[in-house]
C-alpha cells in the first residue's frame, strides 16, 4: 500500500532544465569560462553546494556561495516573470493529494526556488514537506535528499512513490528504495540504464494516477543491451493490445515547430497549425496539395510501450508529432471524421515511423513504433485545439 508520493521538480512539474542550464552557461561565458554539454549533464542533480564548486572549477570566480547566489537571484527573476510550469503540472498534483497520498518535493534546487515554484503555482499547501539537496550531505544520485524527504513525513521508504525526469532522480529514488515512476526529460533524457532501474514510464503527467502509483500493471524483462551493455530490469507496462481505450479521447501534448511545445493553437482547414512548419510548407514531406499533412496526432500509450517494450525513450516533442492524445485509438480514425476540441478533422491514413524519423532520433525506433506510429489527418474547419480537449469521433447523421 503506498502511502506518499515524492515529486521531483524540474523537469517533472516545471520546465527549468534548459533554464538552469542557460543561465548558468551565460554566467559562465561572461566570465570567460568553460561550459558545454558534458558540464550541464554533470551538474544535473547535483545540490547547490556541489554545483556551484563544480562551476568553479570550470573557471567562474568564487567563492562556490558567491556563484550560488547569482545563479539563484537570475532564476528568480525568470520564474516571476513567467513561471514555466509543465502543462498538467497543478492537475498532477491535485489528482495525487485527492486520492489520499501525503506529498513531499524532493528537489536539487535551491530550497528558495522550490517555495518560490510552489508559492507562485498556488501548490504550496499540498505539499507536507519540501527538501532541497542543499539540505543534505549529498545531491542526487545518492538517496539523501528522498530518504530525508521520507523522514519528514513519516513515511517509510517502500511505501512511497518517486515522481522523477533524469537519470540522477532515478538513481537517487531507487538506491533510498521508493518505487520509482518516471517521465523521462525531453531535452536531457535518461540512459536507458537508468532507465531501466524505473519501475514504470510514463508520456506525461496525465498518466499520473493512482492505478499508476499502487503498480496496478503488469511487468515484463526489458533487455536494454543496444544502448547500455548487458543491463536488464523490469519496468511496468500501462498498455498493450487494445486495453483501456475509448471512444472519447483527450489532448495531452501539443507541439508546432517551431517553437514547440504550446497549451494552445489555432487550427486553419485545409491548411495546418498556426506557426508549424507544414503549414508554412517547410516540412520535411511536404508536398502541395497533398492530403493528411495539416496534422498529426500520435498516442500517449504508444510512447509509453516503446519505452516499456524496448528501452528507447521517445519525448513527445521528438516524435515530431502535432497533437499527443490518451485513451482513444488512432488507428481506428482512418477514414473517419473526428474532432479535436471545436475542430473538425479527417482521417486520411496512418503515420508510419520512417527513416528520417529515426535518423533525428536513435536506431530502433523505426521498428518499435511499428503499427504505431500515428495519424495523418486533413483539418476540416477553423478552431482552436487546448490542452485537455476531447478527441472525439463525429457521428453522421
Amino acid at each position: 500500500m503506498i502511502e506518499a508520493v515524492v515529486f521531483d521538480l524540474d523537469g517533472v512539474l516545471i520546465e527549468t532544465e534548459e533554464l538552469w542550464d542557460e543561465v548558468r552557461e551565460a554566467l559562465a561565458r561572461e566570465v570567460g569560462a568553460r561550459y558545454d554539454a558534458a558540464a550541464q549533464r554533470t551538474m544535473m542533480g547535483m545540490s547547490a553546494p556541489e554545483w556551484s564548486a563544480f562551476m568553479e572549477s570550470l573557471g567562474v570566480p568564487g567563492p562556490p556561495a558567491a556563484i550560488n547566489d547569482e545563479v539563484v537571484r537570475r532564476l528568480i527573476a525568470r520564474y516571476r516573470a513567467q513561471l514555466p510550469l509543465i502543462p498538467g503540472a497543478v492537475a498532477a498534483v491535485e489528482r495525487m493529494a485527492a486520492a489520499g497520498y501525503t506529498l513531499a518535493v524532493a528537489s536539487s534546487s535551491n530550497r528558495v526556488l522550490i517555495e518560490l515554484v510552489l508559492e507562485l503555482s498556488g501548490l504550496a499547501p499540498r505539499f507536507a514537506a519540501v527538501v532541497s539537496s542543499e539540505e543534505v550531505a549529498r545531491g542526487k544520485p545518492s538517496p539523501d535528499v528522498y530518504q530525508e524527504a521520507c523522514r519528514r513525513i513519516g513515511v517509510a521508504p517502500e511505501r512511497a512513490v518517486a515522481v522523477e525526469d533524469s537519470h540522477a532522480g532515478i538513481r537517487s529514488a531507487r538506491a533510498a528504495g521508493l518505487r520509482v515512476l518516471v517521465i523521462p526529460n525531453h531535452s536531457y533524457p535518461p540512459g536507458a540504464e537508468a532507465l531501466a532501474l524505473a519501475d514504470l514510464v510514463l508520456a506525461d503527467l496525465a498518466a499520473l494516477t493512482p492505478a499508476a502509483v499502487e503498480g496496478e500493471v503488469a511487468t515484463l524483462p526489458l533487455d536494454v543491451k543496444h544502448n547500455a551493455g548487458h543491463h536488464p530490469g523490469a519496468v511496468a507496462v500501462t498498455t498493450r493490445g487494445s486495453g483501456h481505450m475509448s471512444a472519447t479521447g483527450t489532448v495531452v501534448g501539443i507541439y508546432v515547430g517551431p517553437p514547440g511545445m504550446v497549451e494552445r493553437v489555432r487550427a486553419h482547414a485545409g491548411r495546418g497549425l498556426e506557426g508549424d512548419r507544414y503549414l508554412e510548407g517547410s516540412g520535411f514531406f511536404y508536398l502541395p496539395d497533398k492530403t493528411g499533412q495539416a496534422l498529426t496526432l500520435v498516442e500517449a500509450e504508444a510512447l509509453e510501450a516503446l519505452a516499456n517494450e524496448t528501452g528507447l525513450v521517445l519525448s513527445p516533442a521528438d516524435a515530431r508529432r502535432n497533437v499527443v492524445t490518451r485513451g482513444i485509438r488512432l488507428n481506428e480514425l482512418v477514414g473517419k471524421r473526428f474532432r479535436v476540441g471545436d475542430v473538425e478533422c479527417y482521417g486520411q491514413r496512418l503515420c508510419p515511423p520512417c527513416a528520417h524519423l529515426q535518423q533525428l532520433t536513435q536506431p530502433g525506433v523505426l521498428r518499435g513504433l511499428l503499427h504505431r506510429g500515428g495519424l495523418r489527418a486533413d483539418i476540416l474547419g477553423d478552431g482552436e485545439i487546448a490542452l485537455g480537449a476531447p478527441v472525439e469521433v463525429v457521428t453522421m447523421l
